[in-house]
């Protein structure tokens, strides 16, 4: 079997599954270049890509070898896939390498899922003419409209969409935000919008929480109760009815306490809940994230709030979570400030995050 194989296909990641499939799952990504070929009859032009490839780095030429000390980007490859690490070594010099590859190889990098990032690199493909590809500014551009659409769309609570109180449980693991994402849209609600909100909180055990929740709440001059049986939580319902929102915050869990979690989804189906929000921190890993995801679906999470995103290094991974589990988003926040630093431009800010970090602005 041939070592070092120059590889054509229609796109990029046609290219790497051949090379994958020919070479072997150690493969070494060379150089690879994207260049139009001519059709005949007046036809327009077809896109081929060209990456030449090694089996294996023992196996690359010495041509080919170059300290990567000095790269641009220093990044520790995936132990899953050395293949879609694009180049342990660099091209030769006076070769330049293909933008959208580049692209391609820090989405995998950040633990984007391989089908995900095969079909950005197609849509960009389609989108981005080759002339302009070289150009991160413009990559960037067509890439953060590109994950727009692929995000999932945004589902803001609406606190006058029914006569009755719209009723909102805020869920998720210990230590994410809850409580003070609650504040800042308890806040929001009644300072900015001038809506009546009631807030209660089943989280009793946890040394502060009732402290804390209460602070937020004597300053905004909206009622708190606190729910130490679950009897009364239909009680406190009924008796806000006509309340604009009732807010929710209930005890952090662990997406692995299945006893927790079931006592959770009983307590609260002692009432009717419009809406049950995740709330998770941006920095959340992406199988930790689609494992999450899963698990506080049995309390009724349908919504995603992220938290902390002004902490996120790698956002990408959110794509893995939303394309599994086509959970909607809600909100993100930054900072511990309430009300401030809540974004309902949430499809737009993840989109923008993902693209200045996969797209390498000099």
């Amino acid at each position: 079997m041939k070592t070092l194989r120059t590889i054509k296909a229609n796109s990029m990641p046609d290219a790497l599954a051949r090379v994958k499939r020919e070479l072997g799952d150690d493969a070494v990504i060379l150089h690879t270049k994207t260049h139009q070929r001519r059709s005949l009859l007046g036809a327009a032009p077809r896109c081929v890509v060209e990456v030449t490839a090694a089996a294996s780095v023992d196996d690359v030429p010495a041509r080919f070898k170059t300290d990567r000390r000095n790269a641009r980007s220093q990044r520790t490859p995936s132990d899953s896939d050395s293949l879609a690490v694009a180049s342990r070594v660099e091209p030769p010099a006076h070769l330049e390498p293909d933008s959208l590859f580049d692209v391609y190889r820090r989405l995998i990098e950040a633990d984007v899922a391989h089908e995900i990032a095969g079909q950005l690199m197609e849509n960009l493909e389609r989108e981005l003419p080759i002339e302009l590809r070289s150009d991160p500014s413009a990559v960037g551009q067509v890439l953060s409209k590109l994950l727009v659409k692929m995000l999932p769309p945004v589902c803001e609570i609406d606190p006058t969409a029914k006569a009755q109180a719209t009723v909102v449980a805020f869920v998720g693991p210990t230590g994410v935000g809850k409580t003070t994402t609650l504040a800042k849209l308890a806040t929001d609600f009644a300072v900015r919008r001038n809506l009546s909100v009631g807030c209660v909180t089943l989280d009793t055990k946890k040394l502060g929480a009732v402290e804390q929740i209460r602070a937020y709440t004597n300053i905004i001059d909206v009622p708190l109760r606190v729910i130490k049986n679950p009897s009364e939580l239909a009680s406190v319902a009924s008796e806000w009815s006509d309340f604009d929102v009732i807010l929710i915050d209930t005890p952090g869990l662990s997406q692995n306490d299945s006893a927790g979690l079931i006592a959770l989804a009983n307590q609260l189906a002692s009432i009717d809940i419009d809406e049950t929000h995740l709330v998770l921190p941006a920095t959340t890993g992406g199988r930790v994230m689609r494992d999450v995801v899963d698990r506080f679906s049995t309390v009724g999470a349908d919504r995603l709030i992220l938290t902390k995103q002004d902490e996120a290094i790698g956002v990408a991974v959110v794509l893995n979570a939303v394309s599994q589990t086509q959970i909607r988003f809600s909100y993100t926040t930054t900072g511990q400030d309430v009300p401030d630093g809540i974004n309902v431009q949430v499809r737009e800010a993840l989109a923008d995050s993902i693209a200045q970090q996969v797209v390498m602005v000099e």
